[in-house]
């Protein structure tokens, strides 16, 4: 299913263990912030998670459109096992197993250190230019049962990153993956960490109820200097920092009435301190600070879920969630409800519906606007932005490893901030450019909609085989305060996607040999047009917001080819395999923009054709 923007990462790292929102702080650098996220929340750790669309549960809230319910596996509780890997992600090594002699107690372990990091330091180049991300994480989870009844669980996530993208290294003859600036010296580093406590017990056979506590941070430095073309002398242009800690709390409570009917409920409290700066410089000029603030802010959220079986066909999950914002008093009640029938074992459809709210993130709500005699801060009362849902669905089980799955939606949004004075900016696009949304004045008048269709045809893994095929219809538009319907920056028409791998057995007992095969095609984004002679006449990029998201990009197109060899010794196992990424070196538009130096618009592209490597050992 389609996903908007506004999609929140929900985070739950042991069994819904504790609630982590990461506010998007969108800047030029935030395609790092997506691969510390990526590094950190590693998949030799994760357990079976839940991702959620459109309608979801109650128990899920400040979120507009999807929820991904992530939880750490448990350790080993019978023998300790050991991990070591090398790959494009970074070298790797884990452990996990018992502790003390009564198992009980299980720990895992694991920690990562970026790879291209190594590379750089050796002198070697891989095609990602000077700007190298440098990154490190680790990941862990202990959990001890304390009875029968009851168990208590200790988790975290821990990572960094930080690149510097300097001006005098760029060569614009080579390729060069994440990009670079020959008029730009950019440095970026960001670290978070999440930490979390988990108390499990079980009340009666038929109820149960689990506490957690938790507490996350964040931080974020950026800088930004410009190089002039004519002298090379580097000035100050920009600087930001972002700082958050946040304390989560949350308690839930499950009780079955009989094999009819179970509720749950819970509450939650988050209180994050947060600092947010962001400034730029120009010579000569007062510097223009857009941003200053330190303070905190809490969130609160109750929901309450009933699920009833009318009959071992047909079943409904219904359910309210509140939230409340105490920075400005916003409140919202969301009724949830979906129905699911079943005709017999192999067919059922869905119906479902779901008011869902969202507050804006940190920064948005701190934007200072310049009056008589100090500053106002004219985005503080902003209030959620809301979405409603209807999604219907059917289900086909054509045999136990085979299914079809049809599935409809539609979206309306409102509240959503937009400017007061006509404009086509609305929130809604936020995060489709890497730069950073400094409108002040904003009101809650705008609005949006995104519907659509898409089937799923799925072979589960048998006998070595699989595959996946999806395809998505899409539609999504958006309106400003000027009343101007438009497509948002989101709107590629359709997705399409499709996978499928197989394994054989060769040579002798224990060794295999896989073969898995992706094509993902893309309908292209709209993207504002630049305004050519503007941008010559002020050196940099401008915009024809008049004529927002209206030209289309040409559809994306990837093929990826992964070949996979894995040997199986008594107490151990070795894995080599290599992903040729975008086999076909397909030149996929990443960004359009103005080059100072050809006094016209280029175009910038995604990576092209791209071998990854990777070495595991298990024992």
């Amino acid at each position: 299913m389609y996903l908007h923007k506004h999609f929140s990462l929900f985070i739950v790292l042991c069994n819904h263990t504790i609630a982590y929102w990461l506010y998007k702080y969108m800047h030029c650098f935030c395609n790092f912030v997506g691969i510390i996220l990526k590094v950190s929340l590693n998949n030799n750790n994760i357990d079976k998670s839940d991702f959620f669309t459109g309608a979801f549960p109650s128990q899920y809230g400040n979120s507009l459109a999807g929820v991904f319910d992530i939880k750490l596996r448990n350790g080993n509780m019978d023998k300790p096992e050991y991990v070591a890997q090398v790959g494009f992600n970074g070298f790797e090594g884990g452990a996990e197993g018992p502790i003390g002699k009564n198992k009980q107690t299980s720990y895992l372990i694991n920690y990562r250190y970026s790879t291209l990091g190594v590379f750089k330091a050796m002198g070697l180049n891989l095609g990602t230019g000077t700007a190298v991300p440098v990154y490190q994480d680790a990941n862990y989870k202990i959990v001890s049962n304390l009875s029968k009844k009851s168990k208590i669980s200790l988790f975290g996530i821990l990572g960094e990153s930080k690149a510097d993208f300097l001006g005098k290294d760029v060569d614009t003859t080579k390729p060069d993956l994440y990009g670079g600036n020959p008029f730009q010296n950019q440095k970026s580093t960001f670290t978070t960490t999440i930490t979390g406590l988990a108390y499990d017990y079980q009340i009666s056979e038929k109820s149960s109820t689990r506490l957690i506590a938790g507490y996350s941070t964040a931080y974020q430095h950026y800088t930004n200097d410009s190089i002039s073309d004519a002298t090379a002398t580097t000035y100050p242009y920009m600087l930001s920092n972002f700082k958050t800690d946040k304390l989560s709390l949350q308690w839930a409570y499950l009780h079955k009435f009989s094999a009819k009917d179970n509720i749950q409920a819970g509450v939650s409290y988050e209180n994050t301190a947060f600092h947010t700066y962001f400034k730029e410089m120009h010579p000569t000029q007062p510097d223009l600070v857009y941003e200053d603030q330190t303070g905190n802010l809490g969130l609160e959220q109750a929901y309450l879920q009933w699920k009833h079986r009318f009959t071992k066909d047909l079943s409904v999950v219904t359910g309210v969630h509140l939230q409340y914002l105490d920075l400005n008093s916003s409140f919202a009640a969301e009724p949830r409800v979906a129905f699911r029938y079943s005709f017999n074992v192999r067919n059922a459809v869905s119906l479902g519906y779901g008011l869902h709210n969202q507050l804006q993130n940190i920064y948005t709500y701190f934007i200072q606007t310049p009056v008589a005699g100090g500053i106002n801060y004219t985005n503080k009362n902003l209030d959620f932005t809301r979405s409603q849902h209807i999604v219907a669905s059917y289900d086909l089980n054509i045999s136990a490893s085979v299914r079809v799955k049809l599935e409809t939606y539609y979206q309306m949004l409102d509240k959503v901030p937009v400017e007061q004075n006509p404009s086509s900016y609305s929130t809604l696009n936020s995060g489709a450019a890497y730069t950073l949304d400094n409108n002040d004045s904003l009101v809650n008048k705008g609005s949006g909609y995104n519907y659509g269709a898409e089937l799923t045809l799925e072979h589960f893994l048998k006998n070595g085989f699989y595959f996946l095929v999806t395809g998505s219809l899409i539609n999504s538009k958006y309106k400003g305060s000027d009343g101007i319907e438009r497509n948002t920056a989101f709107n590629t028409g359709h997705v399409f996607n499709a996978l499928a791998g197989k394994e054989f057995k060769v040579g002798k007992k224990g060794t295999t040999l896989g073969f898995n095969l992706k094509v993902s095609e893309i309908g292209g984004r709209y993207l504002t047009p630049l305004d050519l002679a503007a941008s010559q006449l002020k050196g940099t990029d401008e915009y024809q917001n008049n004529l927002a998201y209206s030209l289309k990009q040409k559809d994306y197109f990837r093929t990826d080819l992964k070949i996979s060899y894995r040997k199986e010794f008594r107490k151990s196992t070795m894995e080599f395999s290599i992903d040729l990424e975008n086999i076909t070196n397909n030149q996929n538009i990443f960004i359009q923009s103005f080059d100072k130096r050809t006094n016209r618009i280029v175009s910038s592209y995604q990576q092209g054709f791209f071998p990854v490597p990777l070495f595991r050992y298990t024992f």
